[in-house]
């Protein structure tokens, strides 16, 4: 078991190390994204188009039915918090706090994007961004770069006689497919998942409607193994850096993992993706709580266009 203030502690320790010069820069810029991954909650993207009901699968991965459904609506961010309010964006870029209620008398259209909170133990560890893909080319192309930037791994949805969705993940970005799943939503599901060949880690099929608990708790558990797993990767990769760069007469640094210990029973879900490649560093930078960028406003205009 790996306590949390072990953890703790080599993220401080960690940041200590970025802040000073005992790191080369190319080490600090890998070290800086480990440290993002230790800090917050991994990022979960959802993507798919709008007849695959994005926000029933979402709702029940939480257990709760936090985040509305219906036509047109923006990409939808979820994450911890007291569920209290909602923040909406519009598409210049402008942000509003306003109360649950209000949410259903809005013009989704209107919208580039809404935040909402919720005190489930589930958002202490992941957040979710549920980005729905629509449009032409050039509009699906904004779309799956706005969200590379801003997840680290996906659950990319589709019906089963889509063959439009296989275009799409052609061109999702690699740690998109590396760290991510493919969930096939219907209720025909006479086709075996044999014919399915998918470049992600595993396929999960689920009832159109997310009313299949069983499925829907088997993806849940796949989503949440592969991520304690990568954690502990970069637990071991942050303790391996600070053993060569820090003081060896560091006496509060952790101790390296034994191989017997065991991963949190509720593991701290912070960490997904391997070391990047540095040329990746840039574009995969922490998780971003400003307004969007000029390109998803630009994206979503041509939507309400």
């Amino acid at each position: 078991m790996i306590p949390d203030q072990t953890g703790q502690r080599l993220v401080e320790q960690l940041s200590t190390a970025i802040a000073s010069d005992a790191l080369p820069k190319d080490t600090r810029s890998w070290a800086e994204r480990v440290l993002a991954r230790l800090s917050l909650p991994v990022r979960v993207g959802i993507l798919g188009q709008d007849n695959c009901n994005l926000s029933s699968l979402a709702n029940a991965l939480l257990g709760e039915d936090i985040l509305p459904d219906g036509e047109g609506m923006p990409p939808m961010l979820v994450h911890h918090g007291t569920g209290d309010s909602i923040t909406t964006v519009t598409a210049t870029g402008s942000r509003h706090e306003i109360r649950p209620e209000q949410f259903g008398k809005l013009d989704p259209w209107s919208l580039a994007m809404a935040e909402f909170t919720a005190p489930l133990p589930i958002l202490d560890h992941v957040s979710l961004l549920l980005v729905p893909l629509e449009g032409g080319k050039r509009e699906l192309e904004g779309a799956i770069n706005w969200a590379g930037q801003r997840c680290d791994m996906a659950i990319f949805c589709a019906l089963p006689s889509d063959e439009q969705a296989r275009e799409i993940w052609s061109q999702l970005p690699r740690p998109f497919l590396d760290h991510g799943f493919l969930c096939l939503l219907g209720e025909d599901f006479a086709i075996p998942s044999s014919r399915f060949n998918h470049p992600f880690r595993a396929l999960f099929r689920v009832d159109r409607c997310a009313g299949d608990t069983a499925q829907v708790r088997k993806l849940t558990t796949a989503l949440l193994d592969h991520v304690a797993s990568a954690r502990r990767e970069d637990l071991e990769g942050a303790l391996l850096l600070l053993e060569r760069y820090c003081p060896p007469d560091r006496k509060d640094r952790p101790r390296a993992l034994e191989p017997q210990q065991e991963v949190q029973a509720q593991p701290d879900l912070s960490a997904l993706l391997e070391s990047p490649p540095l040329a990746d560093a840039e574009r995969l930078g922490p998780a971003e709580t400003s307004a969007p960028t000029a390109e998803i406003i630009s994206f979503l205009a041509a939507q309400a266009d």
